[in-house]
């Protein structure tokens, strides 16, 4: 059995908290694709930097949300 076989999961909402202790500027969670997409049309600026976390299709997110 390899460590991560053995390691739990972690909780998205317990991973932003984690995040948040470390880093002064804004971190947010989202669910599901288009909901992420449609928060980054909304919220991101010119210069952002936005960082997805994900397994499968989550590539999808910066084609959704530069398209218009």
């Amino acid at each position: 059995s390899t460590a991560a076989q053995n390691a739990q999961p972690q909780a998205p909402e317990k991973l932003v908290a984690g995040i948040k202790k470390n880093h002064r500027g804004e971190v947010k969670y989202t669910e599901g694709l288009e909901h992420t997409a449609a928060y980054l049309k909304k919220h991101a600026s010119q210069f952002d930097v936005v960082i997805t976390m994900g397994a499968g299709d989550i590539w999808k997110i910066a084609d959704m949300a530069l398209t218009s």
